[in-house]
């Protein structure tokens, strides 16, 4: 089990590339022993030059030039941060009254063991703690910056993609609610189910703040990625500049880890994406809440772990959903 201070709770951003700085490495000390080569050059040829200051000049290309070739074996080795951020991550860097940070640090939750509140459990709560609700996501961090940082991020349009919306006022609702107290106001929602719901029951549940902007596919999410398919819809959707937030919790083991790989592989998707909030279903036998049941599915809470590690690491914020 990996312990809290050991999973990621920043996303790092370093400006510029490591390649760089090696490519400024090899021409300038390979431009030096040049020079001193010529020197020492200069210095044999000349009879009344002392040896030692030939050997020296010599002795110091050999090193320079020695440095210059580890300093192009470099190039290439090292994969900058910078270039697994989003575009917006990366703009920010380079714009508005934060253009001068070096390093922009955004907080995230750790990942608890259980990928549920750190509180859920009562054998986990320190003492004198009350135990919360296994569903209180309140944990979660979902800005993770000033408001101020997070409009110079994103000055686009700010998209909801909701796989397995379970309604009119269920998650749907509870974004719109949660982003609205940060001070973040969505543009377009769009929802996709596909238990069939009657479409009149539906609309005339459908919260006000959210009816005029939302776009609803009473259909499941397969696994054809054409151009109807959610990737595809955000791809489509994205302007540089925009901010887009991604659930995917459509209770079908199996489908989702595809959905999800697909997402890990698929570098643009990885930068328009500014948030990610994952069901990713695992066998605990002894957390009884989880609705899988332990022999039914193939991932324990460690292959979890191992995953979000892994989009993390990416510059994905992927948050657990439950």
């Amino acid at each position: 089990m990996v312990a809290w201070n050991q999973v990621p709770r920043y996303i790092e951003a370093q400006p510029g590339s490591q390649n760089g700085f090696a490519i400024k490495k090899f021409v300038g000390w390979g431009a030096f022993s040049f020079f001193a080569a010529r020197f020492g050059s200069t210095l044999i040829n000349d009879p009344s030059s002392a040896s030692s200051f030939a050997a020296a000049a010599y002795t110091a290309a050999v090193i320079l030039w020695v440095m210059a070739a580890q300093a192009a074996l470099a190039i290439g080795e090292r994969k900058p941060i910078w270039d697994a951020l989003s575009e917006g991550q990366r703009k920010l860097l380079g714009m508005g009254p934060l253009k001068n940070q070096k390093l922009l640090k955004i907080a995230i939750e750790p990942l608890v063991g259980y990928f549920r509140h750190p509180y859920a459990i009562s054998q986990c709560t320190p003492q004198g703690q009350n135990t919360v609700h296994v569903l209180d996501l309140s944990y979660l961090v979902f800005r993770g910056m000033s408001l101020d940082a997070f409009n110079a991020l994103y000055p686009g349009r700010k998209y909801l993609i909701d796989l397995g919306i379970n309604g009119p006022n269920r998650s749907l609702l509870w974004f719109q609610e949660r982003y609205n107290k940060m001070g973040i106001e969505f543009d377009e929602v769009w929802g996709w189910e596909k238990r069939e719901l009657d479409p009149q029951s539906f609309w005339r549940y459908v919260p006000s703040s959210i009816y005029s902007k939302l776009h609803f596919m009473n259909v499941a999410v397969d696994l054809n990625f054409d151009e109807r398919h959610p990737l595809e819809v955000i791809r489509n959707l994205y302007k540089d500049g925009d901010y887009v937030a991604l659930k995917l919790a459509i209770d079908s083991p199996g489908f989702e880890e595809i959905i999800a790989d697909r997402i890990l592989d698929d570098p643009e998707i990885l930068k328009i994406l500014g948030d990610f909030y994952y069901e990713m279903h695992f066998g605990a036998p002894y957390f009884p809440y989880h609705n899988i049941p332990s022999n039914d599915s193939i991932y324990n809470m460690e292959n979890v772990m191992a995953f979000f590690v892994q989009l993390r690491d990416k510059g994905l914020r992927a948050h657990y959903w439950v």
